[in-house]
């Protein structure tokens, strides 16, 4: 639960990834993410859910349920702005009721993209945190979600950080209504 509730904290807030100068990275390809895919993590299943790519990017949604029950869904988009490209969600307990404020969300900007490869960076107030996706094959991708906290038994050491890293190993859910 300790680890479900750390979610929460992907916050409405982010730094910039790039300088005033620099370029955000071009538009990446989405076009992988698209179906449906399932993990197992935390003791239950872990289910998303991509659209196909248009021009404004993908929107999709997550839920986990544990025990039979659902303990978390997130909606979510990525979109592409002229600043770059923006991973937007929010949270929600079982009945839709909305862990952020109402117009509030959790944003991470793109800083790094390749072929079967995305990269976003957030802060959390003093907290840096990561979501790496990669595509492994036709069939399956993961999500290396990274936290960075500074200690805070040396809060004056920038240097001292506490590191955490959970891996989403996905599996493509096959339809039965698609080959």
């Amino acid at each position: 639960m300790k680890t479900l509730l750390t979610l929460i904290l992907f916050s409405s807030t982010w730094a910039p990834a790039w300088g005033a100068d620099e370029k955000p990275p071009a538009r990446p390809d989405l076009s992988w993410l698209a179906g449906s895919w399932r993990a197992e993590l935390w003791g239950g299943v872990v289910e998303e859910m991509y659209s196909p790519q248009n021009e404004a990017g993908v929107f999709g949604s997550f839920r986990f349920s544990k025990g039979g029950k659902v303990e978390l869904y997130e909606m979510f988009v990525i979109e592409h702005h002229r600043e770059g490209t923006i991973l937007r969600l929010k949270h929600f307990h079982f009945g839709l009721k909305g862990w952020e404020e109402k117009n509030d969300y959790i944003e991470n900007k793109l800083v790094e993209s390749a072929p079967g490869s995305l990269v976003f960076f957030g802060m959390v107030g003093i907290k840096k945190m990561w979501q790496k996706f990669r595509f492994v094959d036709r069939d399956s991708f993961e999500i290396r979600l990274i936290r960075e906290t500074p200690d805070k038994d040396a809060p004056e050491r920038a240097d001292l950080v506490k590191k955490s890293e959970e891996v989403f190993r996905y599996q493509r859910i096959r339809s039965v209504l698609t080959n």
